[in-house]
């Protein structure tokens, strides 16, 4: 097999794993640690470099973690303008909620008008607890 092979086949294998598990977020550890579970390491460089050519396009979205230290990524749903809303994100199971009403349109507009202040809705997530983990008996 050819380099260039074997570099096109991982960088499938990474937008693949991103399409499978766009209902949430991941991180690169993450992605490293399903792959090393397949018995397939990919070069951990090759993981930041494509997702960084993945968010540059607008495939993924890359944004700061709950905690600030690492980035998350969420592929980009192409059915979805996600570039156009907010996002949800639950702090205890990773799941993304695209937040798609016309309320937060007002919120958007006065921050505008009020704050003098464009928010960019595609790295705009707001953290907390989904529905279901919020109601997990403890």
């Amino acid at each position: 097999m050819k380099s260039s092979e074997y570099k096109t086949k991982n960088k499938q294998m990474i937008l693949d794993y991103l399409k499978d598990n766009a209902n949430i977020s991941v991180t690169v550890k993450d992605i490293c640690e399903f792959f090393e579970k397949m018995g397939n390491k990919i070069n951990i460089t090759t993981i930041y470099r494509y997702l960084d050519k993945l968010s540059t396009e607008g495939t993924v979205m890359k944004y700061a973690s709950g905690d600030g230290k690492s980035f998350c990524f969420k592929y980009m749903d192409e059915n979805k303008a996600c570039h156009e809303h907010f996002h949800l994100q639950c702090s205890s199971c990773g799941k993304i909620i695209h937040l798609d009403c016309t309320y937060m349109d007002d919120i958007i507009k006065h921050i505008s008008d009020f704050h003098d202040f464009d928010l960019r809705c595609d790295k705009s997530v707001l953290y907390g607890k989904c529905h279901e983990c919020k109601n997990k008996v403890k």
